[in-house]
């Protein structure tokens, strides 16, 4: 068994970090040590330091309390040195770390670890230290050393809560090595120790996802290797989906004989049942309807290059033939008569029509009774009224991702949330959008604020948001009390965990650094994907440092899409700043196939350009987006959260 080796304090804490991980070179050694670590310690619980005694203990406890946990680490540093027990002392040290971390210190979190012999820790203790180990490496992204940590069997006493952050990180750690049948198992695990119904069908949907998505050798595999019921009963299941239509029923109900009493949804066994009787839909002929001149021109334009490239890039023994249709008129104006246009188009012998693209154009075609050929349109229809059933609706709304913030902010673990939006329409949907789902989930509005976007110079609402003007009248009220000058420092409101900022480049640029400006620099701001350019831009985006936003793929990580680097080699000026709408495009084209899937059931999803795409009752197709955060100007991958609940948002 390898000694944790002593770290030294280091200037940068990914050197540290790093350090600390060489101890568990020898993977196997190191997992089989653990796994009897845990099976042979102490199954004594030591004195847990919960309720303060003292007054250094009443101390650290006020500093997490007012989440300066800097404080508290040191406090609880103290703690330990002047302790004589050492199972409490340890306990000290591991708080200790733990503070560190949620510090962001996490080259002094991996030196307090280092000072616990692992071979003395009781069995709660050993598994806070694996847990912690595991944070610091995903915060590195050194996954597979993640993985390592948590690489083994949890001990039948652990309490529920530790089992659920073991398996949650499980799930964070497969996602990031696209271990898609690890983390299914995860998730699989993880249900039963759920309580919120809402939270257990999320996770079965991305649980159902995750097994979709794999491939077929990798599930039949992970089939004989399944010693337990449910999962053998959910691999199984997802075998059926692969295999041909006559095949498939007959075994599905070999299946629902095997497993009657499967955890599986309902829903989700008759979606798989219903799919044998959906052929893949190719239409022979397409329309494309768009505003190729005016306002919306570019837009258009970048919707149609994406669409043609996905169309030369795929399968040509079934390629259709494609017309495009300008819908404008001589002055750039979208006409009135659509109607007259997408009648021309299936007059001319189109059995699928993708557009128009504005608000205006669709609600002149979605309601009509008398469609007789299947419309994708590029956008949402206006108010909620139900369109014709030959409709579908399909675009980059800003509304979901604010919806996709407030889940990612919640599984994150944030519950109070301070909005920050522009003034004006945009800003009031995505104030409106943001609070009503964050709100569904449980959390709480502490605040809504506006800010002028056409200004540079946001102290006012930021002092206001944050309650530093509260402050600064309680130091007033107090000199005026006393007769004294008193030394301040303002402090901001401590009620709230995380800002939820709407802004586009320039206004992040310029909000960011002055939320760090108002003390705001460790509440976590979460972001829709419009506060990135799209375009790399190292210098410029140092700016917003920090900021965790949604996004497509494409703009995440170009090189995780063939097609995306065909679409910046023939578009390099337009796909700068249009990259999101030539992705949209490319999923007009590549999703047709699979529309009658995604109508018959919200459990089944395809993993598109612009996101992993879901149909709901209202067929209106919500994408489920990638994860960043900007690292030195950078925006760099996260691994997706535990669980993804963005196919089931409903506007």
């Amino acid at each position: 068994m390898h000694e944790l080796r002593r770290i030294h304090q280091a200037k940068s804490s990914k050197k540290c970090v790093s350090g600390f991980f060489k101890h568990v070179l020898h993977r196997p050694l190191f997992i089989i040590a653990i796994s009897m670590l845990l099976l042979s310690a102490c199954t004594g619980t030591a004195p847990r330091p919960d309720k303060p005694s003292t007054q250094l203990e009443q101390r650290a406890f006020n500093a997490v309390q007012a989440e300066n946990f800097d404080d508290a680490a040191q406090l609880y540093q103290e703690l330990a040195a002047a302790s004589n027990d050492e199972g409490l002392k340890f306990e000290w040290l591991i708080k200790s770390a733990q503070s560190y971390f949620k510090a962001n210190q996490n080259d002094l979190s991996a030196e307090v670890l280092a000072k616990l012999d692992i071979n003395r820790l009781t069995t709660q203790q050993l598994l806070q230290r694996q847990i912690l180990v595991a944070e610091l490496a995903i915060e590195q992204r050194d996954y597979e050393r993640g993985q390592i940590a948590l690489n083994f069997d949890i001990p039948e006493q652990t309490d529920t809560a530790t089992r659920i952050k073991i398996h949650k990180l499980r799930i964070v750690i497969a996602n990031a090595l696209n271990q898609r049948i690890n983390a299914a198992k995860s998730h699989v695990a993880l249900a039963p120790l759920l309580s919120n119904q809402q939270i257990k069908h999320f996770n079965q949907q991305t649980l159902w996802q995750l097994l979709q998505s794999a491939p077929l050798e990798d599930l039949e595999m992970a089939q004989s290797k399944a010693f337990d019921n449910d999962t053998l009963g959910w691999l199984q299941l997802a075998i059926i989906t692969k295999r041909p239509a006559q095949q498939a029923s007959r075994s599905l109900n070999e299946w629902l004989q095997f497993f009657p009493s499967h955890p599986a949804d309902q829903l989700i066994v008759d979606s798989v049942l219903a799919r044998q009787n959906y052929a893949a839909y190719r239409p022979a002929s397409i329309a494309l309807l768009l505003p190729l001149n005016g306002p919306l021109s570019n837009a258009a334009k970048a919707i149609r290059d994406g669409f043609l490239a996905a169309y030369y890039q795929g399968d040509h023994s079934s390629t259709p033939s494609i017309r495009i249709y300008d819908v404008t008129n001589a002055d750039g104006q979208v006409r009135d008569d659509v109607y007259t246009v997408y009648q021309n188009a299936v007059n001319e012998g189109a059995e699928f029509v993708i557009g128009p693209l504005s608000k205006n154009a669709i609600d002149s075609l979605a309601f009509r009774s008398d469609l007789s050929t299947p419309l994708l349109a590029l956008n949402y229809i206006s108010g909620e009224r139900q369109p014709n059933d030959l409709v579908f609706q399909f675009g980059l709304s800003p509304e979901d991702e604010a919806r996709q913030v407030a889940e990612r902010a919640w599984q994150d673990g944030h519950r109070q949330a301070i909005a920050l939006t522009p003034e004006g329409d945009w800003g009031e949907r995505m104030q409106t959008a943001f609070a009503d789902h964050w709100e569904s989930l449980g959390g709480i509005l502490v605040e809504s604020r506006q800010y002028d976007a056409n200004s540079s110079d946001f102290s006012r609402p930021l002092r206001s948001m944050l309650q530093l003007n509260l402050s600064q009248t309680r130091k007033r009220s107090l000199q005026q009390q006393m007769g004294l000058e008193l030394h301040f420092e303002p402090r901001r409101r401590h009620d709230a965990d995380f800002v939820f900022l709407a802004a586009f480049p320039r206004q992040g640029r310029l909000l960011k650094p002055q939320l760090k400006f108002h003390r705001a620099s460790n509440l976590p701001v979460y972001a829709s994907s419009h506060i990135f350019t799209g375009t790399i831009d190292a210098e410029a985006d140092r700016d917003i440092n920090d900021v965790i936003f949604c996004d497509t793929l494409w703009t995440i990580d170009p090189a995780s899409s063939a097609l995306r680097q065909q679409v910046t080699s023939l578009w390099p000026q337009n796909s700068q700043y249009q990259i999101r709408l030539y992705a949209l495009g490319a999923d007009t084209f590549q999703l047709i196939p699979h529309i009658n899937e995604l109508q018959q059931s919200e459990y089944y999803a395809y993993e598109g350009q612009t996101g992993i795409l879901s149909m709901d009752n209202q067929r209106r197709l919500r994408r489920q987006l990638s994860w960043a955060k900007i690292n030195n100007g950078i925006p760099v991958k996260l691994a997706s959260p535990e669980v993804t609940t963005t196919p089931l948002i409903t506007p």
